[in-house]
């Protein structure tokens, strides 16, 4: 990608705005007939073309998109295209502090955005690469499929060298926030993408509400006078926090071995929308286990299914929101892993935000 490029919106960002539906249940299509066209013509002892070809599959193999190995892409082709696409990585790894500067001195909101955009689709080739060399090797041959391995290595190397540099400049990267092109990237990926890389797991968007509260604490140096607030967004009314108690029993009841048959659950509205989100705890969770959460809308319409590939945060560790259950029943859920007695607040209160928002749930209720 060249630096021109990260001043272009992907075509993930434009096909968002478009009001495209992507999502697990709708394969991103265009992906199948992006690499059919590249598949087409002359030109593969050309490094981008090998390159562009080798990213095209692996977006297939990442994203579930149905298709065959492309009979162009042998292991030679997809050795010159990780090589290449390595040598830009580094380079961009070098040019990152140019791109900032690039952010910074932006003439227009779009043109900001899409160099933050550039950024992470580059790190996001990275992975598809990596992706479709892997599974390139599979079929492979012991000579072939040790070239194929070593190219990946190399790749790998870069990626993470580059991935460091980017994690140096999260409150550049934490804008992609307010725009479409992570929610998009989440709710295209197959939930057995989990967990999910560092970029798109919630990183960028705890990085923008931290910021958000750093920006507010700073006015109210300035305004002593002013309520400090735990979530900095204007309130009309006291924020309910849900009990955790169900919680603490179910690890009581864990450490103490005497199961209880009844399975708790606590609900959560979102102020504003019809949204209502429900962590089911069960009499005795195992250590380890991912409880359960699902997301409806209350008015029996489509918010739920718009929030998927949003993130929130449950005491802090991030929930994805995916499309789930069947094509005939699709549920909206996410899942937050039981690590121990230490996730829960000495308040005891379990504290649900918006991770794009930063708006605190609301407790609605919590039973049996």
């Amino acid at each position: 990608m060249s630096e021109a490029d990260c001043t272009r919106p992907s075509r993930a960002y434009r096909n968002y705005e478009l009001g495209d539906a992507m999502n697990a249940w709708s394969p991103p299509s265009f992906l199948a007939d992006d690499l059919e066209r590249l598949q087409v013509g002359s030109g593969l002892d050309d490094p981008a073309v090998a390159r562009g070809l080798l990213v095209a599959y692996g977006k297939c193999v990442v994203h579930d998109v149905s298709v065959g190995q492309p009979a162009v892409l042998t292991p030679d082709v997809a050795i010159l295209g990780a090589v290449d696409l390595t040598r830009e990585i580094e380079a961009g790894t070098a040019g990152i502090g140019a791109a900032v500067e690039r952010w910074r001195d932006a003439d227009s909101q779009f043109e900001s955005d899409a160099i933050v955009a550039g950024l992470l689709e580059r790190r996001m080739n990275a992975w598809y690469a990596a992706e479709a060399m892997e599974r390139l090797a599979e079929g492979c041959k012991k000579d072939a499929r040790g070239r194929l391995e070593a190219a990946t290595t190399a790749l790998d190397a870069a990626a993470h060298a580059y991935s460091q540099s980017l994690e140096d400049n999260l409150d550049v990267l934490s804008t992609a926030v307010g725009t479409p092109l992570l929610q998009n990237w989440r709710a295209m990926l197959p939930s057995r993408h989990d967990p999910l890389p560092w970029w798109l797991d919630g990183t960028l968007e705890a990085a923008a509400l931290e910021l958000s509260r750093d920006f507010d604490r700073s006015i109210d140096a300035w305004r002593p006078r002013r309520r400090s607030e735990v979530i900095p967004i204007d309130r009309a009314r006291e924020i309910s926090r849900a009990s955790d108690a169900p919680l603490r029993r179910a690890y009581a009841a864990l450490a103490a071995d005497a199961p209880n048959q009844i399975m708790s659950s606590i609900e959560w509205t979102l102020p504003g929308t019809s949204l209502q989100a429900t962590l089911y705890v069960p009499p005795v969770p195992k250590a380890g286990a991912a409880l359960l959460l699902e997301l409806q809308d209350t008015t029996g319409g489509v918010a739920a299914f718009h929030a998927v590939g949003n993130v929130s945060f449950l005491n802090g560790d991030p929930l994805h929101w995916r499309l789930d259950g069947s094509v005939e029943r699709p549920v909206v859920s996410a899942s937050w892993s039981l690590g121990g007695p230490g996730q829960l607040s000495d308040s005891r209160t379990l504290q649900l935000v918006d991770g794009t928002t930063g708006v605190e749930w609301t407790l609605s209720s919590v039973g049996n």
